[in-house]
């Protein structure tokens, strides 16, 4: 199905741009790509809406908080 395929290409992206904020050297920034991955997974999340894929829609919100809990606890430079 073409629109799943691109719910997986959104969560892809996601997941790569979180991973570059594990790769990030030290004392770099890493919201960019933190703002990517947040970015790609809310695009992802609306289109499982979009196509009434619910249980799609909350296993990507679960992960979105789950990013954005860990950027917090680890990555956000207070």
């Amino acid at each position: 199905m073409k629109d799943l395929a691109e719910i997986k290409r959104l969560e892809a992206l996601a997941e790569a741009a979180y991973a570059r904020i594990y790769d990030a050297p030290p004392l770099s920034s890493t919201k960019d790509d933190y703002d990517d991955a947040r970015m790609y997974l809310t695009q992802a999340i609306a289109e499982a809406k979009r196509l009434v894929l619910e249980d799609e829609a909350v296993r990507l919100s679960t992960r979105l908080e789950n990013i954005a809990g860990v950027y917090d606890s680890q990555f956000r430079k207070f």
